[in-house]
């Protein structure tokens, strides 16, 4: 499958999804969605398939996150947008069958920094940003893979949380989020020469593992959409989206 939106290749037990709208910093929209959600059901049921690398065209960014230019003023279009991303991309990555890797290189800020809590290694180059900006946009860090953090320094992810920060790779590895930072335009070398590992161990037993780290980790799904549900239908929401656009400070009345 090679479509704009989405590119999607298996090679030797390896398959490779990424994010594939370069002009708009690959951000996710429904044509990504769309795409995505057939390819990780081909990964689920193709046992010849036995690792999966998230990554992003080019080397600007992995993923901005979701594209602004959904919201269009209509919030409760953005919130049925927000739940099929959580079900169809965070929900399916953290459940699929076999180890996903992500390769980050460029900007990975919302969700493309959320989506490395869904996967098992993330290697970084050394030029990668990384930016949980919600908050700056009047919507809540309230995705539930934040309940993934067990073994990642939650003070600090905090910290990011409730700032809008950009920070580095090297933090990330700090933090937990990144496994290792290489040199800038090799992550995808590296989820390569770790995934080839990977697909050359026991494949039942590589699925069991995965398994078994998945349910030390439990999620609450349904808990999360109450919360940002109620930040995508805020006033504040919608002029966090406008002060984006027009390149101002927002003007917040808490509502």
């Amino acid at each position: 499958m090679s479509e704009p939106g989405l590119l999607f290749t298996v090679e030797e037990g390896i398959a490779t999804l990424a994010f594939n709208r370069p002009d708009r910093l690959n951000a996710v929209d429904a044509g990504v969605l769309d795409l995505l959600g057939p390819a990780l059901e081909t990964i689920d049921r193709d046992r010849s398939i036995r690792v999966a690398i998230l990554t992003g065209t080019g080397t600007r960014a992995f993923t901005a996150g979701i594209d602004l230019t959904l919201v269009q003023e209509d919030a409760e279009a953005f919130r049925r947008f927000v739940e099929r991303e959580l079900s169809e991309l965070y929900m399916r990555l953290a459940r699929l069958r076999v180890p996903v890797i992500a390769a980050v290189e460029g900007i990975a800020y919302a969700t493309g920094a959320e989506l490395l809590f869904c996967c098992d290694l993330a290697y970084a180059g050394a030029g990668a940003r990384l930016c949980f900006p919600d908050l700056k946009l009047g919507l809540a860090v309230a995705t539930p893979i934040w309940g993934l953090t067990d073994g990642l320094d939650r003070s600090r992810l905090a910290e990011l949380a409730y700032t809008s920060r950009e920070f580095g790779p090297e933090e990330a590895r700090e933090l937990g989020l990144v496994t290792r930072v290489v040199e800038q335009g090799g992550a995808l070398a590296a989820a390569q020469e770790t995934a080839r590992a990977i697909a050359a161990q026991a494949p039942l037993a590589v699925e069991l593992t995965r398994r078994a780290l998945s349910r030390s980790r439990p999620v609450d799904w349904a808990a999360f959409m109450e919360l940002e549900s109620r930040a995508i239908g805020s006033a504040d929401f919608l002029e966090g989206v406008r002060a984006f656009r027009e390149k101002r400070a927002p003007r917040w009345s808490g509502r």
